[in-house]
């Protein structure tokens, strides 16, 4: 009997536990592993959010995850002010994933093992780049997250919200380590270009050939144009191209890409999960460089061109040394070392001369190498020499649907244009117009076939020819 009355209270002791309970009934999967966090004072563009922590996350402990700031689609937007307005951000992407256990929690990279804070902001057509970064500083004091292994990822619109943050400043771009990009719209552009590769972030956009939604050369131009400031040799970003995965809808390929399986199959160019991808990158010291600079300028003095730059604050500092390119955005070192301070919370001057500078636009760099021999880049500064009135760029090279002609004039005309094949014949001409000062042209070349051709431009007082390579 005493057994019988041992069973009945264990039995009723486990039936009376904290079941499971699913939060959003109106997803077409049931949500049991993740919380809606909704109605919060964050910033003004995001009150909600769907967390995910790791198993036996404390928080009150000293441990310090990684965060994956994840972006849901343009179907789950909603202002986050209620549980079900926040389920629609779990119900797709990695949510999905994660209660199916098909999304790696945990990766092991060079011994180390990393377990992930996932947060998915709710977004909506207000959200800005400050609510962005507002969110993550939320993140950061509110989790045990690392501020150096902070992780973004978003499919379709949530691709293009988290390119626009990592092209609003610098200083936002800092915040974060490495970018996975799937499937977005948006072509690359300077800026965004600019701070990946000041700041040494890495960026993965993943696309499928055929997508009739998202053109599969806005993820292209993203590399191709991050990569321009990549050192030799170390590219920062990767354009990985996939099959169709779902042929009613070539834009899906979140599913996959996101499943922890995808890491097997020949289209993934790493042959690593994204988390595993992630967890190799980080940002010492929470996003600041181990020197401060302070007053950074290039100037053309005379014939030649000076770099000045001063530093506020350096840790662990060897030396520096100076980087140029053309037009085509190629950089090389020029010049020799200059050494650094190694330690100092002094204000430093340094200064540099190119005695021969290139002839019509060019950039420049400052690379500081530390002492553990890793490079930081800073801020790529413009110069332009005129000779003839005029400076003029083409980008993207090699270019696939279009090519953006960037001419700096210096009084009125107008100018004549022409693109011939490698045989020298003309596949295109027109004319135009054009005051004085700075003028973006778009040219259309997506009818071109395939190979090398150039275009010339003729003024009143120049003949200037550029290649350039058509995929």
């Amino acid at each position: 009997m005493k057994q019988l009355y041992l069973f009945l209270f264990l039995f009723v002791a486990v039936s009376t536990q904290a079941q499971p309970v699913n939060q959003c009934p109106n997803c077409w999967r049931e949500i049991f592993r993740s919380r809606m966090v909704y109605n919060q004072n964050i910033t003004s563009g995001i009150r909600g959010y769907v967390e995910f922590l790791p198993n036996n996350y404390n928080p009150n402990g000293t441990k310090k995850y990684p965060v994956i700031i994840n972006f849901h689609g343009r179907d789950a937007q909603g202002d986050g002010n209620s549980q079900q307005a926040v389920c629609r951000a779990a119900c797709e992407g990695i949510g999905l994933k994660l209660e199916y256990f098909r999304f790696p929690e945990a990766v092991v990279v060079n011994g180390t093992n990393y377990e992930f804070i996932i947060l998915t902001p709710q977004y909506d057509w207000s959200t800005t780049s400050t609510s962005i970064s507002d969110f993550i500083d939320y993140a950061l004091n509110k989790y045990k997250a690392d501020p150096a292994r902070v992780y973004m990822t978003g499919l379709s619109l949530g691709a293009n919200q988290l390119m626009n943050y990592m092209s609003s400043s610098s200083a936002n771009a800092r915040k974060v380590a490495a970018v996975v990009s799937l499937a977005g719209c948006d072509w690359a552009n300077q800026n965004g270009a600019n701070n990946f590769g000041s700041n040494s972030i890495r960026y993965w956009g993943i696309h499928a050939i055929e997508d009739a939604t998202c053109a599969v050369g806005a993820t292209v131009s993203w590399a191709t144009e991050i990569n321009r400031y990549s050192p030799p040799g170390n590219p920062m970003g990767m354009a990985n191209l996939t099959p169709t995965y779902n042929p009613g809808f070539p834009h899906d390929i979140f599913s996959t890409i996101y499943d922890l399986n995808w890491k097997t199959l020949p289209d993934n160019v790493y042959q690593k999960h994204i988390t595993e991808w992630m967890a190799q990158y980080s940002r010492p010291g929470a996003g600041a460089l181990p020197a401060t600079l302070g007053a950074y300028s290039v100037l053309l003095k005379g014939k030649q061109v000076s770099v000045e730059w001063t530093t506020t604050l350096e840790s662990n500092t060897d030396y520096f040394f100076i980087e140029r390119a053309g037009s085509d955005m190629q950089f090389k070192q020029i010049g020799g070392k200059i050494t650094a301070a190694g330690n100092s919370s002094a204000a430093l001057k340094y200064s540099f001369s190119d005695p021969s500078p290139l002839k019509g636009t060019s950039f420049y760099r400052v690379v500081l190498m530390n002492k553990d021999g890793m490079p930081d880049i800073y801020e790529i500064k413009k110069i332009t020499n005129r000779e003839n009135g005029l400076s003029l760029s083409v980008s993207p090279v090699p270019a696939t649907t279009r090519l953006q002609l960037s001419i700096e004039l210096d009084e009125s005309q107008p100018l004549n244009f022409a693109i011939r094949d490698i045989n020298g014949r003309t596949v295109k001409a027109w004319g135009a117009n054009f005051t004085s000062g700075t003028a973006s042209l778009p040219i259309s070349i997506e009818s071109f076939s395939p190979g090398v051709y150039y275009l010339v431009v003729q003024g009143t007082r120049f003949n200037e020819t550029r290649k350039f390579v058509k995929q």
